[in-house]
């Protein structure tokens, strides 16, 4: 619990600019790079995703690659059912590799619905980690990860109208059941902040500027250290 408490205290200095150096945060500047594919098929939608992570500055070199195909299903507009699983191949020191087989399954809740003049929802996820490392073996365990997105339209009327900037918000908590896995960056607390642009249905790009409080249960299991990361993403639509 005293971890638990210790993540979300992390968040709220992220989020309202309290001194954090006592939190150990740390000089590593990652970049994120996202590509997506949505086939829709409604009430489906069917998505592959693919990653790829690096360290740019601030320590020994670390990268990552990862693929989540996943299908979603729309009961209604207010509920999205998801499900999948995301596949990893990590390079957590120059000694140390990882790979990671992750089943998920999840919601999201539309509380304001994307035609409206903001789009707010909430996202619930679980995944079991299945983590296999090359010096420790292997390590199983669940994680908890909820999550508020929030897209403010600038240039348009809604989120869902064709040639729209728009603000990206996102805040997002993960609870980890199981401190065992051995990792360079265990996620507690993320908060993303950006912008993207619907160029039309089929194509949408956004830039993020995140800041994770993490866990690096690789050179010190009770250290925990803020890092930041520049997070762009292309996604492709596709109409049935």
């Amino acid at each position: 619990m005293h971890k638990l408490n210790k993540s979300f205290l992390v968040g709220f200095s992220i989020l309202f600019g309290v001194n954090v150096d006592s939190f150990g945060q740390t000089k590593d500047f990652q970049s994120w790079n996202s590509m997506v594919i949505d086939w829709n098929l409604s009430p489906f939608l069917v998505e592959l995703e693919l990653d790829y992570n690096s360290l740019l500055s601030g320590g020994e070199d670390w990268s990552e690659y990862a693929m989540q195909p996943s299908v979603e299903y729309y009961p209604n507009a207010s509920i999205d059912l998801f499900a999948g699983v995301y596949l990893t191949d990590t390079k957590q020191t120059a000694t140390i590799d990882t790979k990671e087989v992750r089943p998920l399954i999840g919601f999201r809740w539309n509380i304001i619905k994307p035609e409206n003049r903001v789009f707010l929802r909430t996202q619930c996820k679980y995944e079991y980690r299945f983590f296999t490392s090359s010096e420790d073996g292997k390590t199983n365990a669940g994680r908890l990860r909820i999550r508020a997105d929030l897209f403010i339209p600038i240039t348009q009327k809604s989120y869902n109208m064709d040639k729209d900037l728009y603000g990206i918000i996102w805040t997002e908590a993960f609870i980890n059941s199981d401190n065992d896995i051995k990792e360079r960056y265990q996620s507690t607390f993320r908060q993303y902040l950006g912008l993207g642009y619907r160029f039309s249905y089929n194509l949408r790009f956004e830039t993020q500027y995140v800041f994770q409080a993490f866990r690096d249960s690789i050179y010190d299991e009770e250290a925990d250290g803020i890092n930041n990361a520049l997070f762009i993403t292309l996604k492709y639509y596709i109409r049935n």
